[in-house]
């Protein structure tokens, strides 16, 4: 019969009656399930699982009653109330009871059936059953080991283990002093013939009545723990389906821990589907029970690398008598639990309580702070359990020895996941897993590039509920046509279909050469938002489908992914929406924002000219600015129009020009701008600094009949881009030169010469032209006195006076200097003449002044 739970409260005073808890507890609210189980309390130990909740209200717990059969009772409030007890083992002398459910082997997520291993006492066998709890129909009970297995069977001994491959195989077995054996079967459980022994007696070495646990692996794999009560030692194999073969040897996990034997299979595990590790707990040094001596200890499981990896411990040198433990899992969110229980005293057997430890790493690196009790009634506690994983509820069992009544209470409840398409934003493609210049605000329809070029659209998913674990949640990105504002939260009239990697279709993944799909995305501080909530940054994607490999996301945070896209065929105005889905192709609970996108529309250039179509007259010795417009349009409006570069150039040389001061002049945003915009157009202009020895293109110059032109070159926010040249104009001849101000020849005796003409004056040319000169000068003159003109010599060498050219009057003579066009401001190109006098005797002695002229004459081709 059951007993209700009571809760009596009194109060010494009128008022209220408060109940005041620590930060971090709860009131405690177990519930009894059954008031009256087995007496054999040895029964209720075990390895296995016994707990099953298959909703977050309704759930099923396993155990011996006082008829000494195994039974389920059933809650469908979440365990507040359970139902009467059903039968489920062979008969009255059931003294174990083992589960696995379908939903805890990783990849079955819609099997309903509760697989079920009993063994006996009476016929020292191993049964099978199987409940439906899509309508709580139980299969015939079948003896699985029937006269083919061996083994004395006793409570204070026995432990069987049962599992479910991920080939949907299911598993059974026990270790025994008299015969150690695993069952399999794959059709037809439910006949004992189709049960048949994996291995054999040999495969696990000498028989012992040791504690078994069996756990599903990858590819159909079995894992097998072996606590070997003797030497204290916690082993394991594996079944290989492929070669149907275990290891030939045992994988020590901890060759010293020590167990107790009165509390026997304090150990569990727990299988993480994201991982397909397995995680493990197990209370050691416990073979006395003392305080300071025991622990609980951690260890995971990899399939990967077929090793064990020691974790941190729950307990460490614990102050309870610890006398279990068992580990459950958030298939959520990934976070482990441990439910284990321990006595206060620890040599008084009535001091025990149930308490729980958490772990947010997926490695359990690290535990929060000890929780509980959560038994009303400390008293001497065995079989404490919880439903190993579950994505609704953990819930926890125990026996009251005392009482002999089956307890339980519920660990945390899992609020239901659900998805929000949060928020976006479209970038400009990076060879990287780094984005480049955002196309648009965040959440607002933004333009694509035109067919054939790449880019970049981020996507915040929310998670509200519980959260999920890494790799937790497949996802799926979808694409449909639309119009301009079509894409809904509704999805009203267009039809989505998966974005591939084939360039066949309208949108595809983008394989970038250098990221790996799935790499870790690289943060932008122009990255898309939501709110206050953390943003997780999962990974770089380029195929569908995708997960939050990279992160867990909890409740109210968003993962970010980062989608590489191109457009194949999409022409200028087309409308693309994006959706995230499930994996399973199944919608997301909500959209808040639906990513759209058009297609980018060119921009056009026209009306260039270059120096408003006028020839371009520079300024000696320095840089002329000369003027490069144009038109541009845009019919996605002016403010699409992103940026504005261009090229002065001589035309023959072709836009692509490199930049030279004498023929290419490069136009950039220091130089370049949108000056004014009305509608879909703007007036752009770029200003040229022509420095004095651009090549000239009028007559008599190496470059005649040539022009000089423009190119502007219009880029839009998407980085598509327009050009447009202007018609070539005339750059003209600038003959120009700078010379010494003054020759002194010094002072003189009558009749006095030069020897050698030492006195200078240089010319250096400040145009774009070669050129030579034409010299002349006039007689030196003090009042009525002079010097005439041809006493002075000149040369472009310091020769003896007698050898230098004599100076004329005007027009004088013409000296081919060839002095070169100037190429830069670096290097100057000069001549020097060297000048001498010839004092007449005689001369009256007084000071003389003339002029001497240079005059510029443009060379004659070719030009040196």
């Amino acid at each position: 019969m059951r007993r209700p739970t009571l809760i009596a409260l009194a109060a010494a005073f009128a008022g209220a009656l408060c109940l005041f808890l620590p930060h971090g507890a709860r009131a405690v609210t177990s519930t009894v399930i059954d008031s009256a189980v087995t007496t054999n309390s040895n029964s209720n130990n075990g390895t296995a699982f016994t707990n099953v909740f298959t909703t977050s209200s309704t759930g099923y717990a396993f155990y011996r009653d006082s008829s000494n059969n195994c039974v389920y009772s059933k809650t469908t409030d979440g365990g507040t109330t359970w139902s009467a007890a059903v039968a489920v083992g062979p008969n009255t002398t059931c003294i174990r009871v083992a589960v696995w459910y379908d939903r805890w082997t990783p990849g079955n997520s819609t099997g309903t059936y509760v697989h079920i291993a009993t063994i006996d006492s009476r016929n020292d066998d191993l049964w099978y059953d199987r409940l439906d709890t899509s309508n709580d129909t139980l299969t015939s009970i079948v003896d699985i080991s029937a006269a083919s297995q061996g083994g004395t069977f006793t409570a204070g001994a026995t432990v069987d283990a049962l599992t479910e491959g991920t080939n949907g195989r299911l598993y059974a077995g026990v270790y025994n002093s008299a015969d150690s054996y695993v069952l399999s079967c794959s059709t037809n459980c439910t006949t004992t013939s189709t049960w048949l022994e994996v291995g054999t007696s040999t495969t696990w070495g000498t028989n012992a009545n040791d504690w078994m646990i069996l756990n599903p692996l990858p590819s159909g794999n079995i894992l097998n723990i072996r606590f070997v009560i003797a030497s204290n030692l916690l082993e394991s194999k594996v079944w290989h389906v492929a070669s149907s073969t275990w290891d030939a040897g045992w994988a020590t996990i901890d060759s010293n821990c020590p167990p107790n034997t009165t509390y026997d299979g304090h150990f569990g595990t727990a299988v993480n589907h994201s991982t397909n590790f397995i995680y493990m707990a197990s209370a050691c040094n416990v073979a006395t029970l003392s305080a300071g001596t025991g622990a609980i200890r951690t260890w995971t499981y990899s399939p990967a690398s077929s090793t064990w990896t020691r974790d941190s411990d729950v307990e460490t040198s614990s102050t309870l008598g610890l006398t279990g433990a068992k580990i459950g899992l958030d298939l959520n969110t990934g976070n482990v639990y441990v439910v284990y229980s321990g006595r206060t005293t620890p040599g008084t057997a009535n001091t025990a309580n149930v308490y729980y430890k958490i772990s947010t790493s997926t490695s359990m690196s690290a535990w929060g702070a000890r929780q509980g009790p959560v038994n009303q009634t400390t008293t001497n506690i065995y079989g404490a359990r919880i439903d190993g994983m579950s994505q609704y509820r953990l819930y926890a069992t125990w026996v009251d020895v005392n009482a002999d009544s089956l307890n339980g209470t519920t660990i945390t409840v899992f609020t239901p996941n659900t998805f929000t398409e949060a928020g976006y934003r479209v970038f400009q493609d990076l060879d990287g897993t780094q984005v480049g210049t955002p196309f648009d605000t965040q959440n607002a329809t933004s333009l694509v590039p035109l067919a054939g070029k790449p880019f970049r659209l981020r996507v915040l998913v929310s998670v509200a509920g519980t959260g999920i674990d890494i790799s937790g949640q497949s996802f799926k990105l979808q694409y449909a046509t639309s119009t301009a504002g079509g894409c809904d939260t509704g999805f009203s009239g267009e039809t989505y279909a998966d974005v591939g990697t084939a360039t066949s279709s309208a949108v595809s993944f983008y394989n970038n050469p250098t990221p790996a799909n799935g790499a870790a995305l690289t943060a932008n501080a122009q990255d898309p938002t939501d709110g206050t909530n953390v943003i997780d940054n999962e990974t770089y994607i380029e195929q569908n489908p995708f997960s939050n490999d990279t992160a867990k996301i909890f409740a109210n945070q968003d993962g970010k992914w980062d989608f590489s896209l191109i457009n194949n065929s999409g022409s200028a105005g087309q409308t693309f929406c994006f959706r995230v889905v499930k994996g399973d192709g199944s919608l997301l609970d909500s959209y808040t924002n639906v990513v759209e996108t058009q297609v980018d529309a060119a921009p056009t250039v026209t009306n260039v000219s270059l120096n408003h179509g006028a020839s371009i007259t520079l300024i000696e010795g320095t840089t002329t600015t000369i003027v490069a417009t144009g038109t541009v349009t845009d019919s996605n409006g002016s403010a699409d129009i992103y940026s504005i570069t261009g090229v002065a150039y001589r035309t023959s040389l072709g836009p692509n020009c490199a930049a030279d001061n004498n023929n290419c002049y490069i136009g950039s945003g220091s130089n370049c701008a949108i000056d004014s915009c009305a509608g879909n157009s703007c007036t752009v202009e770029c200003d040229y600094p022509l420095w004095y020895f651009a090549q000239p293109t009028d007559s008599g110059t190496p470059w005649a009949g040539d022009s000089w032109s423009t190119l502007i070159d219009a880029t839009d926010t998407v980085g598509t881009g327009a050009v447009a040249t202007s018609s070539g104009v005339p750059l003209l001849s600038l003959l120009a030169f700078e010379t010494t101000s003054t020759i002194n020849y010094g002072s003189f005796i009558t009749g006095q010469s030069m020897s050698t003409l030492t006195a200078t004056a240089t010319i250096k040319a400040t145009g774009n032209t070669s050129m030579n000169v034409r010299v002349y000068g006039t007689n030196m003159t003090s009042g009525s006195f002079s010097i005439p003109v041809g006493q002075q010599h000149f040369a472009t060498a310091s020769v003896p006076y007698a050898s230098g050219t004599t100076l004329l009057a005007n027009p004088g003579s013409t000296v081919a200097i060839n002095l070169p066009k100037p190429t830069s401001t670096a290097v100057a190109q000069t001549s020097a003449f060297y000048w001498g006098i010839a004092i007449p005797s005689g001369q009256m002695a007084t000071t003389y002044t003339g002029g001497n002229s240079f005059v510029g004459v443009v060379n004659s081709l070719p030009w040196p």
